[in-house]
């Protein structure tokens, strides 16, 4: 949301695009959801927010996020209330994206193009998940339709585009088990769940790794 909002500040769009843009946007989300809502799509996704989304949040550290808190701490259902030095986890969380956030909306303020937008876009999706405490498996999503524009203009970036993939895979599976593999569930679980950390320490390696080619290594990808 930073990073379009600046977008749409820089290029001084007109009210009635974004008006009509927004109103685009709710139109698909509610027909999407039409085969499971009924008549009443809006209704459905409030009560599916208010209820489930943010009335059974579990708060925790991790929630099954191969990322920083997961190499710190492991894989176990604790809250992120607990104290990290003067402050929470969460707290710290959001302290670290906030200022994560810092390179990618003045890259985004310098220049305006499709090439910067897409890269910041990927580095903000990617902070989320390696930073934000109480992050699932699946929240890494968003990264991964402009992270693969992003590969396909730069073939430099694609081992790393893989690699990520791989990893999330591997995420995606644990905890899930399917199909049941005794052989790498016996390897997740080894020694209080060892391997998960080690693959958040490689996620973080990684979002270093690519934040710095995105933000200062100058890519000159194709229009």
């Amino acid at each position: 949301m930073p990073v379009f909002a600046l977008v749409v500040w820089k290029q001084r769009y007109r009210l009635i695009d974004i008006s009509n843009a927004l109103t685009l946007a709710i139109l698909v989300i509610l027909l999407l959801t039409l085969p499971f809502s009924g008549n009443n799509p809006h209704l459905w996704l409030l009560e599916l927010y208010k209820d489930k989304v943010f009335g059974q949040q579990l708060h925790v550290i991790t929630a099954n996020a191969f990322n920083l808190w997961a190499a710190l701490t492991g894989i176990h259902e604790q809250p992120d209330s607990l104290p990290f030095g003067f402050l929470s986890y969460r707290a710290v969380g959001y302290v670290l994206f906030t200022l994560s956030l810092v390179w990618p909306l003045k890259k985004v303020l310098t220049r305006i193009s499709v090439n910067t937008v897409f890269g910041m876009l990927t580095v903000v999706a990617f902070s989320g998940f390696i930073l934000l405490t109480n992050m699932h498996e699946r929240y890494l999503y968003p990264m991964f339709p402009v992270f693969t524009l992003v590969a396909v203009l730069d073939k430099r970036l694609r081992p790393t585009y893989w690699l990520v993939s791989l990893l999330y895979l591997l995420n995606m599976y644990h905890f899930w088990w399917y199909p049941k593999i005794d052989l790498l569930i016996s390897g997740f679980e080894y020694g209080d769940r060892l391997l998960p950390r080690l693959l958040g320490l490689t996620f973080l390696v990684i979002y270093i790794y690519l934040g710095r080619k995105l933000l200062f290594g100058g890519q000159k990808l194709r229009q």
